[in-house]
């Protein structure tokens, strides 16, 4: 099984918080 980490940032255009998931 492959564990994904989920990392969420703060974009400075939009304002929101933008999750992408990664290896």
């Amino acid at each position: 099984m492959l564990h994904l980490n989920r990392t969420c940032f703060k974009t400075y255009k939009s304002g929101k918080n933008c999750c992408e998931y990664v290896v």
